[in-house]
């Protein structure tokens, strides 16, 4: 038995607690960490390529910008200027509930109403 009550038994039988066949668990454990960080390692690695190149490396682009061959294109429609004016606003002072009541006045729809998505409010 291992920590904490726990056994643990690995489904091609090398490892198994409950019988005491524990010989090969340091070799096991020392290869699943060795798979895990060489698989940290690829992401990275992938992810850090394609900011090199100038990719977009999320799923999602964000509100005022989309996608054209995994580049980040800013939208020719009227929202890259409500989040300048988010901005602006913000560094002016205002908080996040007075920026959000001032977009609401002037009829400029949510993200998530821009998106389609279908939790969107309508308030």
């Amino acid at each position: 038995m291992l920590y904490n009550n726990i056994d643990i038994i690995t489904l091609d039988g090398a490892i198994n607690t409950l019988t005491g066949d524990i010989n090969k668990f340091g070799l096991y454990v020392w290869l699943y960490e060795n798979e895990a960080q060489t698989i940290a390692d690829r992401i990275k690695y992938s992810l850090t390529s394609k900011a090199h190149r100038g990719e977009f490396k999320s799923g999602i682009p964000p509100y005022g910008y989309h996608l054209e061959y995994s580049k980040l294109i800013k939208n020719s429609d009227e929202t890259p200027q409500v989040v300048e004016r988010i901005f602006s606003e913000y560094l002016s002072g205002k908080g996040y509930d007075e920026i959000a009541k001032g977009l609401f006045a002037d009829k400029i729809i949510t993200p998530s109403q821009y998106f389609g998505k279908s939790n969107a409010s309508n308030i």
